[in-house]
């Protein structure tokens, strides 16, 4: 949920740093990176090509992204976003993600490594369900191979309240591996255990 709560505080200094930083978007990484490392506790690290499309709508461009807390280490090839510029000035909570893709992505903490060939988040506002396709590998810290899967369905993610903690939900989601398809609902909580609903099909 941390991951998620770093993008979506990526959209949210993007669109304030819009007006300052018209003419030169590589100005706007360090302000990016110092604000989303302020609001979430992760430090984010640019390291090729920052661009964007304002009109219409806003399509925001990144390669070579990194990220790093004391818990995941992950890195990214590229990224890509975009926006529904007509929700800009609702509430931040209201905003509109219409798509977010993720390509060439690893993430790294102690029980193992994830490799993503591609991760997609489509329509995605806060406390809305949202498409989501994963496709990638998992190996374990002692794995002799990682295992293929893909998972297909909805998500959606929870801010933090005055009285709650953030937290995400998959609903209806399909995970396909090597010798197993299952559609699962899971609850999961920042400092919490997720609590997955499964039903598995050989």
């Amino acid at each position: 949920s941390r991951f998620i709560a770093a993008l979506f505080v990526l959209v949210v200094a993007v669109a304030g740093g819009l007006f300052f930083y018209l003419q030169d978007a590589e100005r706007l990484k360090p302000d990016l990176e110092a604000f989303i490392l302020e609001q979430t506790g992760v430090a984010v690290t640019i390291g090729g090509e920052l661009r964007w499309e304002l009109f219409p709508p806003l399509e925001l461009h990144m390669a070579d992204v990194s990220a790093k807390d004391a818990d995941i280490d992950a890195r990214a090839g590229s990224l890509s976003l975009r926006m529904d510029l007509s929700a800009m000035w609702q509430d931040v909570n209201r905003w509109k993600i219409t798509a977010l893709t993720l390509t060439d992505t690893t993430f790294k903490n102690d029980s193992g490594t994830t490799q993503l060939a591609e991760l997609s988040i489509t329509d995605f506002t806060p406390g809305e369900p949202a498409q989501l396709l994963i496709d990638g590998t998992y190996q374990a810290k002692d794995a002799p191979e990682p295992i293929p899967g893909t998972l297909n369905g909805q998500i959606t993610y929870f801010p933090a309240t005055t009285t709650a903690t953030e937290s995400l939900r998959l609903t209806q989601t399909t995970i396909t591996s090597t010798d197993i398809s299952a559609v699962c609902d899971v609850d999961a909580k920042e400092n919490g255990k997720a609590i997955p609903d499964v039903a598995t099909t050989p």
